[in-house]
């Protein structure tokens, strides 16, 4: 029903006006508070997630405009870390950034409900991940450079397949498979 998404679009609006520009800080360490909001009330960095995703998968596109701005306030928030918790402070692999799942909820929503008014802040989200010092074991990074090339693809983006060659060579056989499928995609 449009009135719902209408007012969930209303509700996304205002909460990515209240937040802003933000950068997630993990609450994991808070009493009653896991990573995410599992545990306790969802936070509002996690609220805008779902919301995002929610009228993507619904195809409202009168929430275009409110989504683009919440891409547009996203940035990578941080260079990649393993602190998040003790187990994956051991952990080269586990490395993240601060906004990895706010840009990967935008990226799936991209790919869900495709639009041109966010290819030039994928693009810019993708190059700035791209500029950041990889870890020593970078498949968070590369997984989310390529769901951001997926987005970027479904968007109609120009710059797609010059980096889509250079992640073909991934050393982690998934990232570079599906790299060559969207390139292949795109001829």
């Amino acid at each position: 029903d449009t009135s719902g998404a209408q007012h969930l679009t209303e509700v996304l609006d205002i909460v990515n006006q209240r937040v802003g520009r933000i950068i997630y800080d993990d609450r994991q360490k808070n009493p009653g508070f896991t990573k995410g909001g599992i545990i306790g009330e969802l936070d509002d960095y996690w609220f805008i997630n779902q919301l995002v995703i929610l009228l993507s998968r619904a195809h409202y596109t009168n929430a275009i405009p409110v989504i683009c701005e919440v891409l547009h306030n996203t940035d990578v928030g941080s260079g990649w870390k393993n602190d998040t918790s003790q187990y994956i402070s051991g952990r080269l692999d586990c490395q993240s950034i601060a906004n990895y799942d706010r840009i990967l909820c935008l990226a799936e929503a991209a790919v869900l409900m495709p639009s041109d008014t966010y290819v030039y802040d994928l693009t810019r989200l993708f190059e700035d991940i791209e500029s950041q010092d990889a870890p020593p074991a970078p498949f968070y990074k590369e997984y989310l450079q390529i769901r951001l090339l997926a987005a970027m693809k479904a968007c109609g983006s120009k710059e797609t397949e010059k980096y889509l060659n250079s992640i073909c060579n991934s050393r982690y056989s998934v990232i570079s498979e599906y790299a060559r499928k969207l390139l292949a995609d795109l001829k």
